[in-house]
């Protein structure tokens, strides 16, 4: 299977880590680039923030989903991995493999934004409305997880679909902002 070929479906955790990310930023700093007014974002390395603003002071973590996110988050909120919280929750320590180590992102806007339906539909979210219910946190019982990565930080899809903003990719390669 190529890296960026993704069956329908859910990724496991043993195939996220497989997954290659480029395609994902590289759209994702295209768009930010063209409709966010963000020129100045480069790649952070694979287990940093995906973009960061050469000010060192923002960024925006992309996301690949493997499903239907717009009829998933109708059901049940938009959800954002619990483990990417401490881009928006301010604390100066965050959990690690071998314990606490500093933050780097406590005062960085980090913006966020889910690609799907084959990289032709996006959600983008402000740091604003994530940091509003960054602990409303909600358990998802996904196969091929483990424990620790099936929480989830939860917007309720009918208080924020006003602030996430849905884009469509036209066919002519630009994105159309849609009503959610």
């Amino acid at each position: 299977m190529i890296k960026n070929e993704i069956k329908f479906g859910s990724f496991t955790q043993n195939e996220s880590k497989d997954y290659s990310d480029i395609l994902d930023r590289e759209i994702s700093r295209e768009f930010l680039y063209t409709y966010k007014q963000k020129s100045h974002l480069k790649f952070g390395d694979k287990y940093q923030l995906d973009l960061l603003g050469y000010d060192n002071k923002s960024g925006c973590d992309v996301e690949f989903l493997t499903f239907n996110a717009t009829d998933s988050f109708k059901r049940g909120g938009f959800r954002i991995p619990k483990r990417k919280e401490h881009y928006w929750n301010g604390s100066e320590l965050r959990d690690g493999k071998n314990g606490k180590w500093r933050n780097q992102y406590q005062n960085y806007l980090v913006e966020y934004i889910q690609l799907f339906d084959d990289r032709k539909k996006l959600l983008f979210y402000n740091p604003t409305i994530i940091k509003k219910y960054i602990d409303n946190i909600t358990y998802l019982n996904t196969q091929g997880w483990e424990e620790k990565n099936k929480y989830f930080i939860n917007l309720p899809y009918d208080m924020a679909k006003n602030d996430v903003q849905y884009y469509i990719r036209n066919e002519y390669g630009g994105w159309e902002l849609q009503t959610l």
